[in-house]
Order: C-alpha cells, then sequence, then structure tokens
C-alpha cells in the first residue's frame, strides 16, 4: 500500500510516502474558514464559542475578546486578545468570539488519525492564545467517525464554566508539531490515511 501527500508543508510520516498510490492532498489554506467551521461544528452537536462580528458584540457580555485577523490560520495564529473597546476601534467588522477569564489556562485538543483517537492537554497562561504545554495524553478507543470527513483532524476546546467549549476545526492538524511521533508511528499514520479513503 503506497500514500502520496501533495502538501504545503511537512509532516514526520511523509517521508515513507511516494509519488503514487492513494493521494491525500493536505494544504492548510484549503480548510474551511473559522466561522464557517465553528457553524459546522455546531451543525454536527460540537458546543462551541459564539461567533460573531466585533461590532454585535455587547459590552453587558464581554470586557474582552478574541479577534480573528485572519480566518484561515491554527495554531494560535491569525487571532489577538484584546478589550471590546480597541477591538470596536480597530476591527468593527472582523468575527470575534467573548474572551472566557474562567478556563484556568487548561486547554483541550480532540485528534483524529483515520480511526485512532487522542485527547491532549495543554497547559497555558490565561492571557495567552498559544496552545501551552503539553502535560497529559488519554489514547482513547479506535472509533471510525465520517462526522468531519478528512483523514487526520483536531477540534481545539477551551475548559470555562459551563464546560469545554470548541473554539477551532483544523483539517490538516500538523502532528510532528504535537510530538505525535511519540505515540503512533509513520507507518501506522499511513496505513490510517490509506484505510479512511478505501
Amino acid at each position: 500500500m503506497e500514500l502520496c501527500i501533495r502538501s504545503d508543508f511537512n509532516d514526520f510520516y511523509d517521508s515513507i510516502c511516494s509519488d503514487k498510490g492513494t493521494l491525500y492532498n493536505r494544504y492548510i489554506n484549503k480548510g474551511m474558514q473559522r466561522g464557517t467551521a465553528i457553524r459546522y461544528l455546531q451543525s454536527i452537536g460540537v458546543k462551541t464559542v459564539e461567533i460573531q462580528q466585533v461590532s454585535q458584540i455587547s459590552s453587558m457580555y464581554a470586557n474582552k475578546v478574541v479577534v480573528y485577523t485572519d480566518t484561515i490560520k491554527h495554531e494560535s495564529k491569525g487571532k489577538r486578545i484584546m478589550t471590546l473597546d480597541e477591538a470596536q476601534s480597530l476591527y468593527p467588522s472582523y468575527l470575534a468570539s467573548v474572551f472566557h477569564e474562567d478556563t484556568n489556562g487548561i486547554t483541550l485538543k480532540y485528534l483524529q488519525i483515520g480511526t485512532k483517537r487522542y485527547r491532549l492537554w495543554f497547559k497555558k497562561d490565561i492571557e495567552s492564545l498559544e496552545k501551552g504545554q503539553l502535560y497529559h495524553i488519554e489514547i482513547l478507543d479506535d472509533y471510525n467517525s465520517r462526522a468531519i470527513n478528512v483523514p487526520i483532524y483536531s477540534i481545539d476546546y477551551i475548559m470555562t464554566k459551563n464546560g469545554a467549549l470548541a473554539t477551532d476545526l483544523n483539517e490538516v492538524q500538523n502532528l510532528e508539531k504535537l510530538g505525535m511521533q511519540n505515540y503512533i508511528s509513520a507507518e501506522q499514520v499511513v496505513k490510517e490515511i490509506i484505510n479512511f479513503y478505501k
């Protein structure tokens, strides 16, 4: 079984792929924009943060907001924390969500690789949008889900007093950046991708 990857970034399993076989198109800028992705997650029953234009957010509900300055970027890029007043002055037509200050800096990334599933727990500074330091990983039972119809993806969550709220869907998760080569082999990743497309 062979896998051919067309992509705009490198990952740890690319070295065992070839220029023929099952084709996997893996482009960062081909995924859903943030607003579309959040609405899609909501449509399949995932609880998410609420996203709307900065100009529509009321000061009754938010002192600080997360403004999405680039709705395609992932991994903490393309967004900024600022006061609602600043956001309304600088970015009134941009998408934003209320900044939750009750997270204790705990974030969760749900990761799917074919049928393989993981929960990655991170601890970060509350005022940071970086993913922070990985401190725990759970390996979940295999599950063949087609709700998000790509072989590898992740969903990022913040942990609030109202439970986990999804903030992002990444349809082309870079596994090496997460250190997943320590938990799954390149051969297993390739096998999972090929089986997904069968």
